[in-house]
């Protein structure tokens, strides 16, 4: 269990420092171009990167145990699934062709 953690550790570390890295050399590039504003943005971006990487990490996370969830479960496994896969509206609708829609409005 303790090489599993410091994997964990070290490859998120790595990740985060990564993005942070690009926060700030984007904002040193534009700095250098003279835009201040532009570059405690790109920075603040930098920083905040780690945290919203990780929340969509989690809603993915969150999203697949419910799916699970819903198949696991034998009473409603199979009609959740179905939703789940075909999005919240149901199956792509057909659109009506332009010379059929100009008939109909004929």
């Amino acid at each position: 269990m303790n090489v599993i953690a410091t994997y964990l550790a070290v490859c998120g570390g790595a990740a985060a420092g990564a993005q942070v890295a690009r926060g700030a050399v984007r904002g040193a590039a534009r700095l250098a171009r003279g835009d201040a504003k532009g570059a405690l943005a790109e920075a603040a971006g930098g920083l905040a990167a780690p945290v919203a990487s990780a929340a969509r990490q989690l809603a993915g996370l969150a999203e697949d145990v419910r799916r699970s969830a819903a198949a696991l479960n034998p009473r409603r496994g199979s009609a959740e699934s179905a939703t789940a896969t075909a999005g919240p509206s149901g199956p792509p609708r057909r659109r009506r062709s332009p010379a059929a829609a100009a008939s109909s409005a004929a």
